[in-house]
């Protein structure tokens, strides 16, 4: 896995905190993500961490809900005191009762993610409207730079499906500083950013209607995000692609990807999203 934690090691001065961050943005397998993750939860209960804590269970809840709620756990440090589970939004009102605006930051940014993830473009677009620029709560850390990149991806997405060419301009332009800015971090060096430009740009020149482009780069993108270890993205950018040919009527090549994707979510061990994609897009899956 070449994943570098430089960017969160700024971003947090907890070591046990550093590593739950880094663990879920590397897109590790989930089983000991989770187990991990429910350790350090506590650990910063234990020493009395509460803003860490809020951050490393908004984690432990994604991982849960990617997972899926069949696996068996061995402890229960997401919990509340009466052993039931706390989901990101009791998390995010935590966070807000308490004044904690950073915390608040990494629960929103997790929640934009698992919409990403189950492709509810729209329900990203309204968290991404009401909480606005997320950096704030991390600037300069790698939160930051995966909001960016979350959030160009939504904006492609909206530009995609709008319905007026106001707004298609609109979406396209907040896109296009997106792009801008990772394709800035990338000429410094950041190599953990390279998949997800080619992602953006895939979705770019499906915008622009470019398919050969867009072929290209999804097939970039999905090499380099398994070429670097990154489970999470790799899926994603199969998942996408199948969508995209399914979208040009190209049955053949929207099969191979969504077949590819469903085992990356296994590899991943995200097997509530696996289960997903089979009951959303089974007519585009060869195995069913």
């Amino acid at each position: 896995m070449a994943f570098s934690c430089e960017l969160i090691h700024r971003s947090v001065s907890n070591p046990v905190a550093l590593r739950s961050a880094m663990l879920w943005f590397a897109g590790r397998p989930l089983e000991s993500v989770e187990l991990e993750l429910e350790t350090s939860v506590g650990v910063l209960a234990e020493i009395h961490q509460v803003g860490q804590k809020l951050n490393v269970q908004a984690y432990l809840a994604a991982a849960r809900k990617l997972h899926g709620n069949d696996v068996p756990r061995r402890y229960s440090s997401s919990s509340d005191c009466n052993g039931k589970e706390i989901d990101l939004e009791t998390l995010l009102r935590i966070a807000s009762d308490i004044g904690n605006n950073t915390a608040r930051g990494h629960i929103v940014l997790v929640q934009i993610e698992l919409h990403v993830f189950f492709q509810n473009w729209e329900l990203a677009k309204k968290l991404l409207t009401r909480y606005g620029d997320l950096r704030r709560y991390f600037p300069e850390f790698y939160q930051g730079v995966r909001f960016i990149f979350l959030r160009g991806l939504v904006y492609l997405k909206m530009a995609q499906s709008a319905k007026s060419c106001p707004d298609k301009r609109k979406w396209k332009k907040r896109a296009l500083k997106c792009m801008k800015r990772i394709s800035i971090w990338l000429k410094k060096g950041n190599a953990n950013l390279l998949h997800t430009m080619h992602l953006l740009n895939a979705e770019y020149a499906v915008l622009r209607k470019n398919m050969s482009s867009a072929k290209e780069s999804f097939n970039l993108a999905a090499a380099v995000a398994s070429r670097s270890g990154f489970l999470n993205d790799k899926a994603l950018v199969q998942e996408l692609a199948g969508m995209h040919f399914a979208s040009q009527g190209d049955t053949y090549w929207a099969k191979v990807n969504m077949d590819r994707a469903h085992q990356s979510y296994l590899d991943w061990q995200a097997f509530a999203k696996a289960d997903d994609l089979i009951n959303k897009r089974k007519s585009l899956m060869h195995a069913f």
